[in-house]
């Protein structure tokens, strides 16, 4: 394996990330009614996570927002686009045409809302669809008629397969290219994920007696 994809895959394909993925697989066969919202957003994390690191490989660049002084800018991770680019690239035909409507539908109404935006979720393994959209015929105002359902049991199917193809394809070297932009960009450059700075950011606002506390 190429060094640029061993940096990659021994930095975001970490077994704390696949043991946590296997682990919600099989959680969803037990529990799903009791966790459907749950289940729903961790694979939204996993395509946001995943989503980031390919979309810095694929176009060469971070995205960062603006902060108040003396702040400066600040790394932008997860975000539409990239959320949109790893379902368009990795999600079968037909689904790979939905990330604008899954984000902006379930993905964003879950994080800000607690809920899909006019939506339901279920679970069903015998239903093959992904999503699918019911109109109110009586309705006559059409953005107030539809109403959206999600089907958990497929998105966890595409999500997880897309997930072992994006580890696939950096294992066998088809993204050297991707790959050395993302250490480039991630790696090379220290705590290119900005965790560590948030770490002591937040813990420096924290009073000395806190800090004292909670340091060991």
């Amino acid at each position: 394996m190429n060094s640029f994809s061993q940096h990659i895959i021994s930095n975001f394909f970490q077994t704390f990330y696949h043991e946590r993925i296997e682990i919600a697989k099989e959680v969803g066969k037990h529990y799903h009614r009791q966790l459907d919202t749950a289940l729903l957003t961790f694979w939204f994390s996993v395509i946001d996570f995943y989503g980031g690191v390919y979309y810095i490989g694929k176009n060469n660049r971070k995205e960062t927002y603006d902060r108040k002084p003396p702040n400066g800018q600040n790394l932008k991770f997860a975000h539409k686009q990239s959320f949109i680019e790893f379902v368009t690239d990795f999600f079968p035909t037909p689904e790979n045409a939905l990330g604008e409507f899954l984000y902006s539908v379930f993905r964003s109404g879950l994080v800000h809302q607690l809920t899909p935006k006019k939506s339901r979720i279920i679970w069903d393994a015998s239903n093959p669809k992904l999503l699918w959209i019911e109109i109110d015929l009586l309705n006559t105002d059409d953005t107030a008629n539809k109403i959206a359902t999600i089907n958990i049991f497929q998105l966890e199917e595409i999500a997880y397969n897309a997930y072992k193809e994006f580890r696939r394809k950096v294992e066998n070297d088809e993204m050297i290219i991707e790959c050395e932009r993302i250490y480039n960009h991630l790696i090379v450059i220290q705590d290119g994920l900005e965790d560590g700075i948030t770490l002591h950011k937040q813990f420096s606002k924290l009073p000395e007696l806190v800090q004292n506390y909670i340091t060991i």
